[in-house]
């Protein structure tokens, strides 16, 4: 019991840490945590990386979730959106959703760890897309073979 309240704590503690990362937008921070995530995946070629970090950050950027439009006050407990982030661009979302099938855990990670504030990218589907369009990009995903979403 006391291991899980430790386990918790660190987590939390890290998805802060992460959150006030990718809170400043660092390019520099964002290279680097792009670079281990890249030493993690050595058997994917340089381009197909670097086409899931450009599909991460526009996927963040269609729902509203990347850093640069949303800003925290008062440490965090409260989110300040752009008025930009307050509609999302579904189309744009599914469209980079789609390209990257076999590559979805990779483009999770990246999503969460850079593009946005620990945002995690199934439960931004979830809430950003309308069940109808989540059923389409689910039935794609198990038709080229993955049950991802």
């Amino acid at each position: 019991m006391a291991l899980n309240s430790i386990k918790n704590t660190n987590l939390q503690a890290e998805q802060t840490a992460n959150s006030n990362e990718n809170g400043k937008a660092d390019p520099i921070i964002t290279k680097t945590k792009v670079d281990a995530i890249k030493k993690k995946y050595p058997t994917i070629p340089k381009k197909t990386m670097d086409d899931i970090l450009a599909s991460a950050f526009k996927i963040a950027k269609a729902f509203g979730t990347n850093v640069d439009d949303n800003h925290v006050l008062l440490g965090g407990t409260i989110d300040l959106y752009n008025v930009a982030a307050w509609t999302e661009d579904e189309k744009t979302a599914i469209k980079y959703l789609k390209k990257h099938t076999g590559t979805f855990p990779i483009l999770e990670e990246v999503y969460y760890k850079t593009a946005t504030k620990s945002k995690n990218l199934r439960n931004d589907i979830l809430s950003y897309l309308s069940n109808s369009q989540y059923s389409d990009l689910a039935k794609y995903y198990k038709s080229k073979g993955y049950n991802w979403l």
